[in-house]
This record gives structure tokens, C-alpha cells and sequence, in this order.
């Protein structure tokens, strides 16, 4: 025994009548809204993405001259060593981050 209902169909058991599984006869690949709410979704996350990645790069760059300012501070013969060390270890923290950058890159 056998139901069909809106496309699909459903072998029923013969002792119990109801349905073991479920066959579809009729995919719905569809409407032509659902596919055009699609492309506006994607072409959305699109301009996103490119926004995001001029903002990594912005990023990226600011971070690269910071560390190369700071290098150029650490030539100062002036500074105590105190103030060296400082910038020293500011170098390391943001060369670090930079590597992070990099490698997500």
C-alpha cells in the first residue's frame, strides 16, 4: 500500500499504515525569490569581506610602521636603558602580532 501527497510518497507498513520512509518524486530546487535573496546574501558578504580585508590590511600597515618607529627610536643613543628595554619589548609584542597577521594572511 502506497500514500502520495504533494509530490512525495509514502510506503505505508501493512499491519500498522504507517509510513517506513519517504520518497520524494519531486525536488524543489526553489523560487526564483528564494534564489535571488541568495545572490543578494552573497554578494552582500562579498563587499563585507572586501571592506574587512582593506581594513586588515590598513591594520597591518599601521602596525608595520609603529614596530619600524620604534626600531628607529631604539638607535636614539640618548635613551637610558630603562627606556630601551621598554621599546624593546614593545618591539617583541608587536613583531608577534605581526607574525599573527601574517600567517592569517
Amino acid at each position: 500500500m502506497v500514500l502520495q501527497r504533494n509530490g512525495c510518497v509514502f510506503p505505508l507498513l501493512h499491519q500498522e499504515g504507517e509510513p517506513t520512509c519517504i520518497y520524494l518524486t519531486q525536488i524543489s530546487r526553489g523560487s526564483e525569490a528564494a534564489k535571488k535573496r541568495k545572490r543578494t546574501r552573497q554578494k552582500a558578504a562579498r563587499i563585507q569581506m572586501s571592506k574587512d580585508e582593506r581594513f586588515y590590511h590598513e591594520e597591518h600597515d599601521t602596525l608595520k610602521a609603529y614596530v619600524e618607529d620604534l626600531e628607529e627610536q631604539l638607535a636614539d643613543t640618548s635613551l637610558s636603558s630603562r627606556e630601551k628595554d621598554r621599546i624593546r619589548g614593545e618591539i617583541a609584542t608587536m613583531s608577534t602580532t605581526l607574525e599573527r597577521f601574517d600567517a592569517e594572511d
